[in-house]
């Protein structure tokens, strides 16, 4: 089994967006409910704490929203009216590349939202290297010592 892999940076937005870089992203499958899984783009985000995903992700997998703990977002306003409800849920992940799975809490957003990959759970795992000058991300698995 492979313990390292190397992802190009996409893009995540439509072509036709006024702005659309190439940024660092992986392709993960989550496992769900009853069999449910999904297989899906996140961002690889060094700078979120926790990952990030909508709502009709958490549907997708078969995932009971009043059965993951009660949290609410928020962004750059600390307006109460500008918060979001959300629940967090441990999700198993799969990295096919390498063929390894790996549990991250993921909290649900009752709304729009990116698909990020944050720093608790998946960062723990890899060393993560951003090569912007070559676009691509280096992951190399963290092996427990």
């Amino acid at each position: 089994m492979a313990s390292a892999f190397v992802e190009p940076w996409t893009w995540m937005l439509p072509e036709s967006e006024p702005v659309n870089l190439l940024i660092p992203t992986v392709e993960v499958v989550l496992i769900g409910t009853d069999g449910h899984f999904q297989r899906e783009t996140f961002l690889v985000d060094s700078g979120a704490d926790i990952s990030l995903a909508p709502r009709r992700l958490c549907d997708k997998l078969g995932l009971d929203w009043e059965d993951g703990q009660p949290t609410r977002l928020n962004g750059i306003s600390p307006r109460p009216e500008c918060a979001v409800e959300a629940r967090v849920f441990e999700i198993e992940l799969l990295i096919p590349t390498i063929g390894i799975s790996l549990a991250v809490p993921v909290c649900f957003a009752d709304g729009d939202t990116s698909q990020i990959l944050g720093r608790e759970g998946f960062f723990d795992c890899f060393r993560i290297e951003f090569d912007k000058p070559n676009l691509v991300t280096r992951f190399e698995l963290v092996e427990d010592e």
